[in-house]
C-alpha cells in the first residue's frame, strides 16, 4: 500500500460463487482476485468443507479438493441455505447457515493477500443478483456477523454495479446505449444501460430481460445466441459486454461476428465486483452526482412527506427522499396531533405529476384534547414501492399518559410512479 492508504473491496455475492475486486480509495482500476495458477478465473465457488473432529475449514476450490482427499463435511449452496434461516448438524455440533456464510465471506477476504486483510480495508460493497426484503434482511444480519467495526459495509444490486462500472469507462463507450449479456447461470440475461438526455439532470437506468437458455453442442449454442442477438441488439448500442463463464471458449463465432458489427465488444467476468468497488468509492466520498442520476428498480421513485405546523406556520416535512435505494430509506420522528386521529402523507413522484395524499386513520386512539397527543412514527420501505409506517402513542407527559398503542400501516407508492 502507498502511504498506508486503506483498501476498498467490491464483493460480488451470487447464488453459486463469489468474486472479490479491490483497489485503493482513489484508484481508477480495481484488481480482481484469481488464484496464481488460474489467471482470470475469478469465481470462488460458494462452498465450505470441514474436516472431521477438528475445527479446520476449507473454502472455494480448496473445499472441492478436500472433499476428494479428506473425511469431513462438504457444504454447498451457502447463499440459498442462509436465506432459509436454518441450521445444519456436522458431527456433534450444529451451525446456523447464516453463520457459515459469514465464515466463508470473512475467510475469503484473506485470499487476495496481505493488502486486503480485513483490518486493512476501510469499505466493502456487496453486489447481489436481486434485492428483496429477504435478501436485504440476510445482508443486514451478515454485516453484524462479520463484525468489522472499522469498516464501512454496504450493498447494492447488479444494475447499480453496471451503472458505476459503465460510467467509469471512457465516455466514447457509453455515448449511446450499452448492451450486456450475462451467462453466469443457466439462462442468458440481457441488460441495457440507457440515458434520458432530455432531462436535467440526465437520468440513467438499466433495463433487464431474461433471454433464454443455451443448450446442445457449440454449433447449436451459437445459433441460439445468434437469434438472441438479432432480437435484442439495436443500432443505438455503442458497445457490448459478454459476462460470465458461459462465454468462455470459441463457440460463439457467428453470433459474435454479428454482435461486433458497428459496435465494440468486450469479454469479461468481473464487471459486477469492479462496479461495486466504484460504488463504494462514491459512497465513501459522500458526493452526489449533479449532472446524472441513476434510477433502478431498487430506487424509491416517489418523495414522501407531510404538511406540518412549525412556529405557527404550515411547512413541508420530508419523510423519505426519492432517488435513494429503498433498503436504505428509514426515518423516525415525533409529531403532535393538533386534532382528530388522522395522519396525511403526501406522495410526489419524481416527475412531479400525479401527486396524491394518503390518509391514515388511527382507530381506537385514546380521545384527548387537541394538541395533547404525541405520536412517534417510524417509516421504512419493504420494497421499492411499499412503505411501512409504525405509529406509537406516546401520550403527553403527565397530562396524558401514553397508552403504548401501536399501529402498523403499509402504503403503496407505485400508483402514479415515473
Amino acid at each position: 500500500m502507498i502511504n498506508g492508504e486503506k483498501m476498498i473491496i467490491g464483493y460480488d455475492l451470487s447464488y453459486r460463487y463469489a468474486q472479490i475486486s479491490y483497489c485503493r480509495i482513489g484508484a481508477d482500476t480495481p484488481q480482481t482476485y484469481a488464484p496464481a495458477d488460474k489467471a482470470r478465473q475469478f469465481n470462488i465457488p460458494l462452498c465450505l468443507f470441514k474436516r472431521n473432529s477438528v475445527n479446520q475449514w476449507f473454502l472455494g476450490r480448496e473445499a472441492f479438493a478436500a472433499k476428494e482427499q479428506e473425511e469431513g463435511h462438504f457444504l454447498d449452496n451457502l447463499f440459498m441455505q442462509a436465506l432459509q434461516q436454518e441450521e445444519v448438524t456436522l458431527g456433534e455440533e450444529s451451525y446456523e447457515w447464516m453463520a457459515l456464510l459469514a465464515l466463508f465471506i470473512k475467510r475469503s477476504l484473506y485470499l487476495p493477500g496481505k493488502e486486503c486483510r480485513p483490518e486493512k480495508v476501510s469499505g466493502i460493497m456487496f453486489t447481489l443478483p436481486v434485492l428483496t426484503e429477504k435478501t436485504v434482511e440476510l445482508m443486514q444480519q451478515l454485516i453484524v456477523l462479520l463484525n468489522l467495526p472499522e469498516c464501512k459495509i454496504a450493498f447494492q444490486g447488479r444494475e447499480e454495479s453496471i451503472y458505476y462500472y459503465i460510467t467509469r469507462q471512457p465516455k466514447e463507450l457509453w455515448r449511446e446505449n450499452v448492451l450486456i449479456y450475462d451467462s453466469n447461470g443457466e439462462n442468458i440475461i440481457g441488460y441495457r444501460f440507457k440515458r434520458n438526455q432530455n432531462t436535467r439532470p440526465v437520468v440513467a437506468f438499466v433495463e433487464e430481460k431474461e433471454l433464454g437458455r443455451l443448450y446442445g453442442d457449440d454449433e447449436q449454442k451459437d445459433g441460439q445466441f445468434l437469434q438472441m442477438v438479432q432480437e435484442s441488439a439495436k443500432a443505438a448500442d455503442a458497445c457490448a459486454f459478454l459476462l460470465g463463464e458461459g462465454f468462455h471458449g470459441e463457440w460463439s463465432r457467428d453470433s459474435l461476428r454479428l454482435l461486433c458489427h458497428n459496435r465494440r465488444v468486450f469479454k469479461g467476468n468481473d464487471l459486477y465486483s469492479k462496479g461495486a468497488c466504484f460504488g463504494m468509492q462514491e459512497k465513501m466520498a459522500g458526493k452526489k452526482q449533479t449532472e446524472m442520476i441513476f434510477l433502478s428498480k431498487d430506487k424509491l421513485r416517489t418523495n414522501v412527506g407531510m404538511q406540518v405546523m412549525r412556529s405557527s406556520q404550515e411547512s413541508y416535512l420530508a419523510v423519505l427522499d426519492g432517488g435513494e435505494n429503498w433498503y436504505d430509506c428509514s426515518k423516525e420522528w415525533d409529531i403532535i396531533l393538533t386534532q382528530g386521529n388522522e395522519l396525511v402523507f403526501t406522495l410526489t413522484p419524481l416527475d412531479g405529476r400525479n401527486i396524491r395524499n394518503v390518509e391514515v386513520v388511527l382507530d381506537e386512539l385514546p380521545k384527548r384534547r387537541d394538541k395533547m397527543t404525541r405520536l412517534r412514527l417510524h417509516a421504512t420501505m419493504k420494497s421499492s414501492t411499499v412503505m411501512e409506517v409504525e405509529i406509537t402513542d406516546m401520550g403527553f407527559g403527565d397530562f396524558a399518559p401514553a397508552s403504548g398503542m401501536r399501529f402498523m400501516q403499509q402504503i403503496d407508492l407505485s400508483i402514479g410512479e415515473v
